[in-house]
């Protein structure tokens, strides 16, 4: 989906939430180490993860949400009528993400950043907000992960 129908589609939602006052939910997902599922399967097992996790998203969303890829390994979710239980039912429906080659099952994981709409926002705010909060997790998700080698213990 062309980006700027998906802001079209956003603007439309954040009529709705003046109009009539319905919550909505934003999320960002990206998928983790698709590199390295290219570099270690092809990019063709690539774009199988990509094919799946879209197909996932389309199974977990309700018929009033409107899922799409906006480019690269980055798709976003606009939730009408959505609180964090509903959120937390549609994250749990993803899992879990595998694809099944000849070699065997690939399983792989997705970063979520998650807001809500404030009144007055603009629909690009909204975006804005979702996507720095997809980045302040997978900077968390990083950061867990991270072991140094080599060091040895601090002997207090």
């Amino acid at each position: 989906m062309v980006v700027l129908e998906l802001v079209f589609l956003v603007v439309v939602s954040v009529v709705m939430v003046m109009v009539i006052v319905v919550a909505i939910a934003v999320l960002m997902l990206d998928l983790n180490d698709l590199k390295n599922i290219n570099d270690n399967h092809g990019h063709e097992t690539g774009d199988l993860a990509l094919k799946r996790f879209a197909q996932r998203l389309r199974e977990a969303t309700r018929g009033s949400d409107l899922a799409a890829r906006i480019g690269g390994d980055e798709f976003v979710v606009v939730l009408p009528e959505c609180h964090v239980r509903g959120v937390l039912q549609i994250l749990e429906r993803l899992r879990p993400l595998e694809i099944e080659l000849e070699a065997g099952r690939i399983s792989f994981s997705y970063s979520v950043g998650q807001t809500d709409y404030k009144i007055g926002e603009t629909p690009a705010e909204l975006l804005r907000r979702a996507d720095h909060a997809l980045y302040a997790e997978k900077k968390i998700r990083k950061a867990a992960s991270f072991k140094p080698v080599g060091l040895a213990p601090i002997d207090s």
